[in-house]
C-alpha cells in the first residue's frame, strides 16, 4: 500500500512539474517572441521622471546608444547587477552610451532611500508612462535593453 501511494505521489509530482515546465516554457517562448518583435524597430517612446523629479522623454536621447535597465528597489538581482553597469559605464565611457535605470513600480522616495544604501552613478528614472511595461515587455526584473541610435 505504501509503495503504491509513493508511486502515485511521484507520478503526481512529475505531472505537476511537467505542466509547470510547459507553462513556464510557453511563457518564456511568448516573451522571447514579443521581445524579438522589437528588434530592428524604433524603440517605443515613453516619458518618466528623473530622481530630482524632472520630466524626461526617451526621445531626448535620440542619436545615442542607450542601455536601459528596468529594475525595482526590492529586486536582489537588480542590486547585484549595479556593479556590472558601473563596470561597463566606465569601460565604454567615451562611446556615447547612456546608462539608464528605470523603476516602473517605485516612487521617488523609495528610490532615494535605496540610494542611501547603494551607489548608482548613472541616470535613474521612475514612474514611466503607463504604456512602458507593456511596450517593453518588462514584466520581470531586471530586464535590460540596448537601444541603438
Amino acid at each position: 500500500m505504501k509503495k503504491a501511494a509513493i508511486i502515485i505521489l511521484f507520478i503526481s509530482v512529475a505531472l505537476f512539474a511537467t505542466a509547470q515546465d510547459s507553462l513556464m516554457g510557453r511563457r518564456f517562448y511568448e516573451k522571447h517572441m514579443a521581445v524579438n518583435n522589437l528588434n530592428g524597430k524604433p524603440a517605443p517612446a515613453f516619458s518618466a521622471y528623473t530622481i530630482q523629479g524632472k520630466p524626461v522623454n526617451i526621445t531626448e536621447l535620440k542619436g545615442k546608444i542607450i542601455v536601459l535597465s528596468v529594475w525595482t528597489t526590492t529586486c536582489m538581482p537588480c542590486v547585484e547587477e549595479i556593479n556590472a553597469f558601473k563596470f561597463f559605464k566606465n569601460k565604454y565611457k567615451n562611446k556615447n552610451i547612456e546608462y539608464i535605470a528605470i523603476a516602473p513600480v517605485d516612487n521617488q522616495q523609495a528610490i532615494q532611500v535605496f540610494l542611501t544604501r547603494h551607489s548608482m552613478d548613472f541616470k535613474i528614472w521612475y514612474s514611466p508612462s503607463p504604456n512602458f511595461v507593456k511596450d517593453y515587455i518588462a514584466e520581470e526584473y531586471p530586464t535590460n535593453y540596448v537601444i541603438d541610435r
